[in-house]
């Protein structure tokens, strides 16, 4: 039933996309947009397949959750089983659908690069994607799994989350990761640098760290999504990585040592910027640069105070720019995340009343029993994982707080990416295809 509507638009789309190329297009134009095609066929039927997969898994887990074993220990063992199901669901199904948009987005950059704002779309719908498919089907399973496992999990989400979203947004904790800073220095208290005023906060996030990383697949492993930052130094250079969630960011061009040498170069660029915000007619940089560029000039340096060494004005503006771009980049990977947790835990919380105050109440039995009223654990289980939803959202939207020209870039990255009338009937098409169920269905009740 689920994929009725994404397979006929599918089959569509194959069917008419070759005649609209031909007819939409100059001949010198069309082997391009055929490769377009080609790229766009292939991620559609692959996640035609993770959709049907997904529906297959959670069958899977509500059978074995009926299975009578005999052994000892049952409840044990029951624990044991559906926390291996959910950790398959999430550490190596996930992985592998992620991998598709991964091979995807390669086609696309070595066969028919898109111009950089629809990069960056792509980039979002991709996220968009697998984190509706993460979390609506997670926790379904968490749904109907023993209590144990579901406070594990959404705790093991919520510390993760925490840690990728909101600590690593801190740019001082950025600047000590691209200095090559190691955190066990920075627990011990062996390091001259440092990210907080606070002994106790920067040991506390260097557990928050060791959790995540043990409970998640590694971070290398997992980067689907890659943006690049060029710190633009003409010297000696090195490249560095920044990973969070499934991102990874390329800085490229990164200065070895801040000698003499950056120091006049800092102060050099730091003047052009100054010189390009007064220009009526400024040196064209890229939209996301620019405005970087205009943040930077109307922050504050209240972060630069945690350590001496980001007293020096070059190297703490070389760092305020670098942590700027990196900071729009995470703001911009964690709503759409945040978003899809707070659809699913209201869709758990609310669907199953709704369903019951319908006649769809006599024909939705196939996974959940909806003739018989809700029992505590439906509206516990539901109610605690929202609870955990919004109070990540609060701390989250806490460390990520900053003065409010980063704010206002942050918001500017992620809003450029909607200017686009023929983008909003792209996502409402996509709204009523991945819905097409509600839609078809359940007006009429005829399943």
């Amino acid at each position: 039933l689920k994929l009725n509507f994404p397979l006929g638009a599918s089959i569509a789309v194959f069917s008419w996309m070759p005649l609209c190329i031909f007819v939409q297009y100059k001949r010198s134009e069309r082997y391009f947009a055929t490769k377009r095609f080609v790229v766009i066929v292939v991620i559609l039927v692959a996640d035609l397949i993770f959709i049907s997969s997904s529906h297959a898994i959670v069958l899977g887990f509500k059978s074995s959750s009926e299975w009578d074993l005999g052994l000892p220990h049952a409840q044990l063992t029951r624990v044991v089983m559906d926390l291996l199901w959910v950790l398959g669901f999430t550490q190596v199904y996930m992985p592998f659908l992620a991998k598709v948009w991964q091979i995807g987005l390669f086609l696309f950059d070595t066969m028919a690069p898109f111009p950089e704002i629809v990069r960056q779309r792509m980039l979002y719908f991709a996220t968009v994607i697998l984190d509706m498919h993460r979390y609506m089907y997670l926790r379904e399973m968490l749904y109907m799994a023993r209590v144990e496992v579901v406070a594990f999990v959404v705790l093991k989400d919520m510390v993760f989350d925490i840690y990728h979203f909101g600590i690593k947004s801190s740019p001082a904790f950025q600047s000590l990761q691209l200095m090559g800073v190691p955190s066990w220095k920075v627990f011990l208290g062996i390091a001259e640098q440092r990210w907080s005023k606070y002994r106790y906060l920067e040991r506390l996030t260097c557990l928050l760290s060791l959790f995540a990383t043990c409970l998640e697949v590694p971070q290398r492993l997992v980067a689907v999504f890659t943006w690049t930052i060029d710190a633009e130094y003409p010297h000696e250079t090195t490249t560095y990585y920044f990973y969070f969630a499934e991102t990874k960011v390329k800085l490229t061009n990164v200065p070895v040592e801040f000698d003499e040498k950056f120091k006049a170069w800092a102060n050099e660029k730091a003047a052009e910027r100054e010189r390009a915000a007064k220009s009526i007619r400024p040196k064209p940089v890229p939209f996301d640069v620019a405005l970087a560029n205009e943040a930077v000039q109307r922050s504050g340096r209240e972060w630069g105070k945690v350590w001496d060494g980001f007293a020096e004005p070059s190297r703490f503006r070389f760092f305020q720019l670098l942590t700027g771009q990196l900071g729009g980049i995470v703001f911009c990977r964690f709503w759409p995340r945040m978003g899809c947790k707070l659809a699913s835990s209201l869709m758990l919380l609310l669907a199953g009343t709704m369903i019951r105050l319908s006649p769809s109440k006599d024909v939705l039995n196939f996974v959940h029993d909806h003739t018989a009223p809700r029992d505590l654990s439906s509206w516990v289980v539901p109610s605690a994982i929202l609870f955990c939803d919004i109070f990540e959202l609060i701390v989250v939207q806490w460390l990520q707080s900053a003065d409010p020209a980063l704010i206002k870039y942050r918001l500017c990255r992620f809003a450029r990416l909607f200017l686009d009338p023929v983008l909003i009937g792209m996502v409402l098409s996509c709204h009523i295809c991945c819905n097409s169920d509600v839609y078809l269905t359940f007006a009429k009740l005829k399943f």
